[in-house]
């Protein structure tokens, strides 16, 4: 006598899961990874420079707002971010935004 334990369909394997037509043999070039990757490493580097302002002691929310809208004013100057030069920038109070 047969089990029906442990087989899908009758197959011996695991059942295979159906793909969406518009998946099929896609692949992402490089450079969209390439980009993906240098952005992800910009908002970490924010993120890290934002956090030890703001761990100075030296920092508040207002401090948070200036930095984030000053990087978002000047993205040419966003390749700094995680750096000392971004950390002396906000902590010397030259990213702030004018009012």
């Amino acid at each position: 006598m047969r089990s029906n334990h442990g087989s899908a369909g009758g197959t011996g394997g695991a059942a295979a899961l159906p793909v969406p037509s518009g998946w099929t043999g896609r692949q992402m070039s490089v450079a969209f990874i390439a980009a993906m990757i240098f952005l992800t490493l910009l908002v970490l580097g924010m993120a890290v420079g934002v956090l030890f302002a703001v761990r100075s002691g030296d920092a508040g929310e207002v401090t948070v707002y200036h930095a984030l809208a000053f990087y978002h004013a000047h993205p040419d100057l966003r390749p700094e971010l995680g750096t000392p030069a971004a950390l002396d920038r906000i902590a010397a109070g030259r990213a702030a935004v004018p009012r």
